[in-house]
Protein backbone atom coordinates (compact mmCIF):
# COMPACT_ATOMS: atom_id res chain seq x y z
CA UNK A 1 0.00 0.00 0.00
CA UNK A 2 3.02 2.69 0.78
CA UNK A 3 4.39 1.44 -2.88
CA UNK A 4 1.00 2.61 -4.57
CA UNK A 5 0.59 5.70 -2.40
CA UNK A 6 4.33 6.71 -2.99
CA UNK A 7 3.65 6.10 -6.87
CA UNK A 8 0.83 8.37 -6.89
CA UNK A 9 2.23 11.30 -5.24
CA UNK A 10 5.62 10.99 -7.77
CA UNK A 11 2.89 11.25 -10.60
CA UNK A 12 0.81 13.97 -9.31
CA UNK A 13 3.86 15.71 -8.61
CA UNK A 14 4.88 15.08 -11.65
CA UNK A 15 1.68 16.57 -13.40
CA UNK A 16 1.58 19.44 -11.52
CA UNK A 17 5.50 20.19 -12.74
CA UNK A 18 3.87 19.50 -16.11
CA UNK A 19 0.94 21.86 -15.17
CA UNK A 20 3.14 24.33 -14.04
CA UNK A 21 5.27 24.58 -16.61
CA UNK A 22 2.62 24.98 -19.34
CA UNK A 23 0.58 28.41 -17.27
CA UNK A 24 3.52 30.36 -16.51
CA UNK A 25 4.58 33.42 -18.56
CA UNK A 26 5.98 37.17 -18.73
CA UNK A 27 3.86 39.00 -20.65
CA UNK A 28 4.77 43.05 -21.09
CA UNK A 29 1.37 44.84 -21.66
CA UNK A 30 0.94 49.18 -21.29
CA UNK A 31 4.44 49.40 -19.66
CA UNK A 32 3.61 46.79 -17.06
CA UNK A 33 5.82 43.37 -16.51
CA UNK A 34 2.71 40.65 -15.85
CA UNK A 35 4.09 37.47 -14.00
CA UNK A 36 1.43 34.98 -14.36
CA UNK A 37 1.41 31.00 -12.97
CA UNK A 38 -1.32 28.99 -12.19
CA UNK A 39 -1.11 28.31 -9.00
CA UNK A 40 -0.06 32.42 -8.05
CA UNK A 41 -1.94 35.67 -8.61
CA UNK A 42 -0.96 37.28 -11.03
CA UNK A 43 2.41 39.68 -10.10
CA UNK A 44 1.84 43.20 -11.71
CA UNK A 45 5.45 45.26 -12.43
CA UNK A 46 5.42 48.66 -13.32
CA UNK A 47 8.58 48.19 -15.71
CA UNK A 48 9.16 52.09 -14.92
CA UNK A 49 9.92 50.91 -11.17
CA UNK A 50 12.33 48.50 -12.45
CA UNK A 51 15.92 49.67 -11.74
CA UNK A 52 17.65 46.36 -11.49
CA UNK A 53 17.96 42.90 -13.09
CA UNK A 54 20.55 40.26 -11.57
CA UNK A 55 21.30 36.55 -12.10
CA UNK A 56 20.13 34.53 -9.00
CA UNK A 57 20.00 31.30 -8.50
CA UNK A 58 17.79 32.06 -5.05
CA UNK A 59 15.43 28.34 -4.56
CA UNK A 60 12.75 30.59 -2.75
CA UNK A 61 9.51 29.86 -4.43
CA UNK A 62 8.27 32.31 -7.31
CA UNK A 63 7.10 32.47 -10.59
CA UNK A 64 10.36 30.78 -12.19
CA UNK A 65 10.54 27.49 -13.48
CA UNK A 66 14.72 26.38 -12.95
CA UNK A 67 16.74 27.69 -10.51
CA UNK A 68 19.06 29.80 -13.16
CA UNK A 69 16.61 32.51 -12.66
CA UNK A 70 16.69 36.74 -12.74
CA UNK A 71 15.54 38.81 -10.14
CA UNK A 72 13.60 41.65 -10.93
CA UNK A 73 13.97 44.72 -8.01
CA UNK A 74 11.61 47.00 -8.15
CA UNK A 75 11.20 49.43 -5.55
CA UNK A 76 12.11 47.67 -1.88
CA UNK A 77 10.45 44.19 -3.34
CA UNK A 78 11.76 42.52 -6.19
CA UNK A 79 10.45 39.11 -7.87
CA UNK A 80 12.24 35.68 -9.73
CA UNK A 81 11.38 34.93 -12.81
CA UNK A 82 13.54 32.54 -15.06
CA UNK A 83 12.83 33.46 -18.83
CA UNK A 84 13.97 30.67 -21.63
CA UNK A 85 15.89 33.24 -23.16
CA UNK A 86 17.55 36.09 -20.38
CA UNK A 87 19.24 38.19 -22.97
CA UNK A 88 15.89 38.98 -24.89
CA UNK A 89 14.03 39.20 -22.13
CA UNK A 90 16.21 42.03 -20.32
CA UNK A 91 16.44 43.33 -23.36
CA UNK A 92 12.67 43.89 -24.02
CA UNK A 93 12.23 45.53 -20.63
CA UNK A 94 15.16 47.58 -21.43
CA UNK A 95 13.27 48.89 -24.43
CA UNK A 96 10.54 50.03 -22.12
CA UNK A 97 12.90 51.52 -19.55
CA UNK A 98 16.70 52.30 -20.93
CA UNK A 99 17.64 52.68 -17.19
CA UNK A 100 17.35 49.07 -15.95
CA UNK A 101 20.94 47.83 -15.27
CA UNK A 102 21.55 44.40 -15.50
CA UNK A 103 23.80 42.64 -12.88
CA UNK A 104 25.64 39.34 -14.14
CA UNK A 105 26.76 36.99 -11.38
CA UNK A 106 28.28 34.80 -13.78
CA UNK A 107 32.15 34.26 -13.67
Amino acid sequence: YKEEMGMAARVLADLARIQFRLKTEYVITDGTLLLKCWIMPVCRIPVAEITKVEDSHNPLSSYALSLDRLKIIYGKRYSLVSPDNKKDFIAELQKYNSDIIYVSRKK
